[in-house]
């Protein structure tokens, strides 16, 4: 914590703490930020089923949470004029294929970003979570053009 802070953190705590309670939700890291510095970290539950508690560098996957940040950051190349949304995704990701051919070229940034592209969510393409491969998007992507969509 920051010296000369006056934050209540025992009241941030027992605020958490009951919201875990009550929303059923098992764990929590928590990071407070003030300007640049990180005056407060805390873990809030357990992690697994051992009861290891949660501590601030307890990791967790972060699935559909990355969605906003992707967009964040298309919008960001966007305002640059680096990216044009309605532009179709093949011509940033040339590799870009489903098994039809003719809808893969269809397909826009902007329906991949508000998620119209018609593209489903399979359950067992987990190849985005392959934590060794550098290129693992790229990879699920690929598998896609030799599957039934």
């Amino acid at each position: 914590m920051a010296s000369g802070d006056q934050t209540n953190y025992e009241a941030i705590d027992e605020y958490i703490t009951a919201r875990l309670r009550s929303a059923h939700i098992p764990c929590v890291a928590l990071a407070i930020v003030k300007g640049d510095q990180i005056v407060y970290l805390k873990g809030y539950g357990r992690a697994d089923q051992s009861g290891r508690p949660v501590t601030p560098q307890t990791p967790f996957i972060i699935g559909s949470i990355t969605k906003p940040f992707t967009a964040l950051a298309v919008m960001q190349l966007v305002e640059t004029g680096k990216v044009e949304l309605d532009a179709p995704v093949q011509r940033y990701l040339p590799w870009f294929h489903t098994a039809d051919p003719k809808a893969s070229a269809q397909i826009t940034v902007r329906m991949l970003i508000d998620q119209t592209s018609g593209l489903p969510q399979i359950p067992t393409f987990v190849t985005w979570t392959w934590p060794d491969y550098p290129d693992a998007l790229e990879r699920h992507v690929r598998i896609m053009a030799k599957s039934l969509f």
